[in-house]
């Protein structure tokens, strides 16, 4: 009774030791956002911008929520099994039904606890429900590679330093499905070893079931998981056998233990095989090329310092203590390698199995890091290049660094075994589990450096703009569908957005978020309206648009960035407003809504439209220098001997746009259009010259080619100083009678939303505090002024608070002339010629709304 009763005393006070290492994990590594608990999910573990928290932030994170919140629905009643009901819906609803593991088994936990708790705070529970039986299965797998004298202490150190890998972090905080899967990937190790140490099919049966909810969790932690098991049958055998040499007997039993296992692996293989054909219409059919991988590859530089500045460099990243106390484990077995081969251990079979596994897991972890480099990594990519070369699935990967799912999995074995070797040279009992206990630390104070959580805040109301497409559409007596701008080709970001409010309102979109493109959707949507992201939706499109059974079209104010069109969302914003077959049915801050209409509109009756011109700010602007900093550089000194420049523009005829060029001394030959010209076809080439004043010149835009891009290529032996891509209709900013040039924000390319009088009229661009980030949000317009040389006050118009501490610059070809806060009036001298950047820098504490900013010409002061 009393050897029971102390049994569970240990098992409780391990228990709780557990739950407390696991908390102390969450608290560390995923530090501030238990502010949020609520109210805001994490959405990165490197947040860069100043607020802790924001409102909807564009990510993975927005995207893996709307398919937990998919599961939901299914099981409440609200959407159809297997049925992804909100995107990608081009009017048949059973058209979206097809099998999906929905990230089982987290999503079910999500499903079952949000309607009490809500979104934010099921989320959070989920991610640390993660974290938790990744650090109890890492733990049990710790217990099981002791050896003869096994510490709690030393498997607590081992299991805590493996759940340290900043990798586990960055993919939880980041949204990623392999943030989740790695949890589930020490349950496939722990159940191979049950299988080979002790030859029970229970093992295999463990290792096989969690091998399949890897799959239904994340398909890179199931691929990379099935590629790791004959690694974990070589360490669980050498460990655990007298010999090394293979025993008949044992060998079948070890296979009779791993039967479940190949039946998890045949039918989590067979579902992702069968799944994969269903790729074969999309952009990554053919697996992703060494091209696409070479954008995802970090640096090894990265794998050291947190705060290297590359793409993925946050992913490799090991901290600066942990690569150390690897390096060191590593160096313990060679030693002891070296004194079992003079034979200074007596060749100990229970010694020679630690060192060996310990030399395997070394080399494995190794070969993990060589691989996750990529296109980076040694001998040209060697172990890149092999592996798709040997195992076909793996050309899908996009990511090489997602090999890092398998490290804590790795890293718990290595760490114990080897903290188990150190007896050899530390033989005082409770001083090994301290110094362990301490290295522990140190690595999550090494490997916490640089993070800090992000959260995006997630809003309790839907949105009112969505809201009102689905009231028309019922008060029509029509399914609510809608086309959401910007059109992206489907594996943006950016569209998460539109993800969430849909999932809210219960609207069908034409678009979505996927991480591959088919080719249906490319062909059937994302070029056939493209053109709607610059406002523009002629006839054709619109006959599409009632096929498909959409009623309205959406727009997201806050969501155009510069890659999305050559001109500002302003520009957009007016056309749609204007547009005779749409209606304006709602604004809800930066998303608006547009029901479209069978016929014409009536504009005594359709409510208020801006007509003011829009000015095209332009988004593509190329200024060059010399390395001393001298402004122009001369094409003919080019590689290639030309100058180039490219824009993406889906919208209108390109001929009615137009390249601007700033040159001085000398000629120039330049052509616009396609990037290549076929043989038979004439190439227009024009000539330009200028003297040694800066001169605008300008040429046609031309037509676009395959790549939906229009080129501007230069050669000659003049200076080009700035390229423009403009819209000539507009003009060029130019003061009025009173000497003064006004510029709108709303023409900018800005964040916030635009703010209307009733009449129409633009009032300014709104930003709020938790809604926009605390950076420069605002500028425009990145032209040249119409303008002789002179001197020129500039000032920021608008309502702001008195302690708003937001500030503006001006910037002539890139280079800052003056600056001041809100209220202030700066001067500087306009030279005729460069290029003008006003930049508006919102501070985040107050809200603000930015009108636009005033220049006016004044007098030199005599001298």
């Amino acid at each position: 009774m009393d050897n029971n009763f102390g049994k569970r005393i240990a098992w409780l006070l391990r228990s709780i030791a557990a739950l407390l290492g696991a908390v102390a994990l969450y608290a560390a590594f995923m530090w501030p956002s238990h502010r949020h608990l609520g109210d805001g999910i994490p959405y990165t573990s490197y947040n860069a911008e100043v607020a802790e928290a924001r409102t909807l932030v564009p990510g993975d994170p927005l995207q893996l929520l709307y398919h937990f919140q998919l599961v939901r629905g299914m099981f409440s009643g609200r959407v159809p099994p297997f049925t992804n009901l909100y995107e990608f819906n081009l009017g048949d609803d059973d058209g979206r039904r097809a099998f999906d593991p929905y990230y089982v088994p987290f999503s079910l936990l999500f499903a079952a606890t949000s309607p009490a708790l809500g979104d934010a705070a099921a989320w959070n529970l989920s991610l640390f429900t993660a974290v938790l039986l990744g650090f109890l299965l890492l733990l049990a797998l710790a217990r099981r590679f002791q050896g003869d004298e096994p510490s709690e202490a030393l498997a607590f150190a081992a299991a805590f330093i493996a759940t340290c890998v900043p990798y586990r972090w960055v993919t939880l905080a980041g949204g990623s499905p392999t943030g989740f899967g790695i949890a589930l990937i020490p349950a496939v190790a722990l159940g191979v070893d049950i299988a080979v140490r002790d030859g029970r099919v229970r093992g295999g049966a463990l290792a096989g079931a969690m091998l399949v909810l890897c799959y239904a969790t994340d398909l890179h932690s199931f691929l990379f998981a099935t590629l790791a098991l004959p690694l974990w049958c070589l360490v669980s055998w050498a460990s655990s056998t007298e010999t090394l040499l293979p025993d008949r007997r044992r060998l079948l039993s070890i296979v009779k233990a791993l039967l479940p296992l190949a039946a998890g692996v045949v039918v989590a293989g067979g579902i992702a095989l069968w799944l994969r054909s269903q790729y074969a219409v999309t952009d990554a059919g053919g697996g992703r090329t060494l091209g696409e991988i070479k954008i995802h590859s970090p640096v090894w530089q990265a794998i050291f310092d947190h705060g290297y500045s590359s793409h993925m460099a946050q992913h490799i990243n090991l901290g600066d203590v942990l690569p150390v106390v690897l390096t060191a484990c590593g160096l313990q077995a060679l030693v002891l390698a070296f004194q079992i081969l003079r034979r200074r251990h007596g060749r100990s079979p229970r010694l020679v199995g630690a060192v060996v596994c310990t030399l395997l897991l070394a080399a494995a972890i190794v070969g993990a890091i060589f691989l996750a480099l990529g296109t980076n990594g040694p001998l040209d990519a060697l172990p890149l290049r092999l592996l798709r070369k040997l195992v076909p699935p793996f050309k899908m990967v996009r990511q090489p660094v997602k090999v890092f799912c398998l490290l804590p999995a790795l890293l718990t074995p290595y760490l114990v075994i080897s903290f188990a070797n150190a007896r050899q040279f530390i033989a005082r009992r409770g001083f090994l589990e301290a110094c362990a206990i301490l290295v522990a630390a140190l690595v999550l104070i090494g490997c916490r450096q640089g993070m800090s959580v992000g959260t995006c805040l997630l809003p309790d109301v839907p949105n009112r703009a969505y809201q009102a497409v689905v009231a028309s559409a019922e008060a029509r007596g029509t399914t609510a569908r809608a086309l959401v701008l910007p059109v992206w080709p489907g594996d943006s970001a950016w569209s998460s957005l539109y993800e969430y409010h849909a999932m809210k309102s219960g609207l069908r979109m034409l678009n979505g978020y996927s991480p591959v493109k088919t080719a249906d959707y490319l062909d059937s949507v994302f070029r056939r309206f493209e053109p709607a992201t610059q406002g523009v939706l002629d006839a054709a499109q619109l006959a599409a648009l009632r096929e498909f059974g959409a009623t309205a079209v959406i727009l997201h104010e806050d969501a155009f960035p510069e890659k999305v069109s050559p001109f500002p969302v302003g520009a957009t914003l007016r056309r749609l407003l204007a547009h005779p077959n749409l209606r304006l049915l709602e604004q809800d801050r930066a998303t608006w809504s547009f029901e479209i209409l069978d016929a014409p509109r009536d504009d005594a009756t359709s409510g208020p439209v801006s007509v003011t011109p829009a000015l095209h700010v332009p988004a593509r602007w190329w200024h060059f220098e010399e390395k001393d900093g001298t402004d122009g550089i001369v094409p003919s000194a080019q590689p290639g001997g030309e100058l180039s420049a490219n824009v993406w523009t889906p919208a209108d005829a390109p001929e009615s746009y137009s390249w601007l060029v700033l040159m001085k001394g000398g000629s120039l030959k330049m052509r616009a259009g396609p990037r290549r010209v076929a043989a038979d076809a004439a190439a227009e080439v024009k000539e330009f010259s200028a003297g040694a004043a800066w001169t605008w010149v300008s040429i046609p835009a031309g037509p676009c080619g395959p790549d939906h891009r229009t080129w501007l290529l230069a050669s000659g032996d003049a200076k080009i100083a700035d390229v423009l891509f403009t819209q000539p209709s507009t003009g060029l900013p130019k003061a009025d009678a009173d000497g003064v040039v006004r510029f709108d924000a709303v023409d900018f390319f800005h964040a916030g939303h635009t703010v209307r009088g009733e009449d129409g009229a633009w009032t300014g661009v709104r930003f709020e505090p938790l809604h926009d980030p605390v950076a420069e949000i605002a500028y425009g317009p990145n032209l040249p002024m119409d303008e002789a040389p002179g001197r020129f006050s500039v000032q920021a118009e608008g309502a702001w608070e008195s302690g708003d501490a937001s500030t503006w610059r001006v910037m002539l070809g890139g280079h800052e002339v003056a600056k001041g806060r809100v209220g202030d009036t700066a001067v500087f001298d306009y030279d005729g010629s460069s290029v003008l950047t006003i930049r508006y820098r919102y501070d985040g504490r107050h809200p603000a709304t930015l009108r636009g900013f005033t220049l006016r010409r004044i007098a030199h002061p005599e001298r």
